[in-house]
């Protein structure tokens, strides 16, 4: 895919859809949520991949060329409003009216331990449905006819983890079932890398500086806040607005 080739677009239909430039034709819908879709972004680097933030909760990712669903990133506790890569493409940031920014490693599955265990909490992911491209509307009733994509990619993912004491019997019990899942055809699932509640009042936007190292943050509750990406601590509040920020961005020079 040629850079500047394509635009995706979100919609209040709960579908977002990625148009050819040159010709004005939709080439894709992407479904899957649940309520209204008020982000979409390209991956940065390969543009095979995008991200889609709704009102429904949920951030999901999809794969551009066969629509199917890659990943529900259903972390957040209130709408997800806003989504954004890390220049490289290896984090993705989502803000929500929970107040609070996650950042999500979309690289290679972790085999750490703490980010397994935490991966349970996340819940279970719906396989997506994949339709023929049709133009943004109010109705999703065609949506049950549309067929399972089963097209997933097998990964072979080390989970062995050693467990003593009592304590570990119930979180073996969810590992065990993590394992069964994950030795099913299934969507790659990410992990949580770092998360910022410093908010007091639901995000508006969010922002990657060019490295990845920091991110910025917009709030209803008149502040920016500049985070570090790797400890989720504020480096600074930003405060001298005097109504809510919808808007936020580094400056980012050439590499």
């Amino acid at each position: 895919m040629d850079s500047g080739d394509r635009v995706i677009t979100g919609s209040f239909d709960g579908t977002a859809k990625v148009w050819s430039t040159s010709s004005g034709l939709c080439r894709a819908t992407y479904l899957g949520h649940t309520a209204e879709v008020v982000a979409a972004i390209f991956h940065p680097i390969n543009n095979k991949t995008i991200c889609t933030a709704s009102m429904d909760g949920t951030a999901r990712i999809f794969d551009v060329e066969t629509t199917q669903e890659l990943q529900n990133l259903s972390y957040h506790g209130a709408e997800v409003i806003t989504t954004h890569f890390s220049r490289d493409g290896n984090l993705l940031l989502t803000g929500s009216f929970d107040r609070t920014a996650a950042i999500w490693d979309i690289r290679s599955k972790s085999t750490n331990p703490d980010d397994i265990a935490r991966s349970i909490l996340s819940g279970d992911y719906n396989k997506s449905q994949v339709s023929a491209p049709t133009s943004h509307n109010n109705n999703n009733n065609n949506n049950n006819n549309n067929n399972n994509n089963n097209n997933t990619n097998n990964q072979n993912i080390d989970t062995t983890i050693i467990i003593s004491s009592s304590e570990g019997r119930a979180l073996k019990k969810a590992i065990a079932k993590l394992q069964r899942k994950l030795q099913e055809p299934t969507k790659k699932k990410f992990y949580i890398h770092t998360r910022s509640d410093a908010h007091i009042l639901p995000l508006t936007n969010v922002a990657f500086d060019r490295i990845g190292e920091r991110c910025l943050t917009g709030s209803y509750d008149r502040t920016c806040r500049i985070i570090n990406t790797q400890t989720g601590c504020e480096e600074h509040v930003l405060r001298e607005h005097n109504n809510v920020v919808f808007s936020v961005a580094f400056n980012l020079p050439k590499w």
